[in-house]
């Protein structure tokens, strides 16, 4: 059993990583894009905030479920060391944790349970709340885009007329 402050020491761990990640994708992408309607403009300069939205009501929900993935494969990075260590400190345990692709396994497992709860579909089982200000960047998108913004959100945004603000 991991001691108190091994546990720590892990958590520590992973609050740096975190930190890390977090100024890596501000210096990556200097600029963020928010795509929005009139009422949206309105509701943002009249608050000078922004609000987040339900995810089952943003234009497009299944960016959600698109995450998924990434959130098994940002897991998985961040159960290798935890998993190692258990290993070590623990040589005679067996189950999942000896098995080769155990922080795979992990993550999709608590990927899964965790989409399960908080992105139910149906609001009668919905067992968390989940909203999302969505905002993007263009730093790998190509040239027309670049300059002119991505026809996908414009065609979202933009009928009454749409607005990108730039951060």
């Amino acid at each position: 059993m991991l001691s108190t402050s091994e546990i720590g020491s892990a958590a520590s761990m992973q609050i740096k990583a975190a930190a890390d990640a977090s100024e890596h994708v501000v210096k990556a992408h200097p600029e963020l894009y928010h795509y929005t309607g009139a009422a949206g403009l309105r509701g943002i300069v009249e608050t000078n905030s922004f609000r987040a939205t339900h995810f089952a009501d943003m234009n497009d929900a299944q960016e959600i479920h698109t995450l998924r993935v990434a959130l098994v494969d940002e897991l998985k990075k961040r159960l290798i060391p935890i998993v190692d260590q258990v290993r070590l400190q623990n040589p005679l345990q067996d189950g999942v944790i000896r098995r080769r692709d155990a922080p795979q396994q992990l993550a999709r497992v608590w990927g899964n349970a965790l989409y399960r709860v908080v992105f139910a579909d149906d609001d009668a089982e919905r067992t968390a709340f989940c909203c999302t200000a969505s905002f993007c960047s263009h730093v790998d998108d190509k040239p027309y885009e670049q300059q002119h913004g991505l026809l996908s959100q414009w065609r979202g945004y933009g009928k009454g007329g749409g607005f990108c603000l730039v951060f």
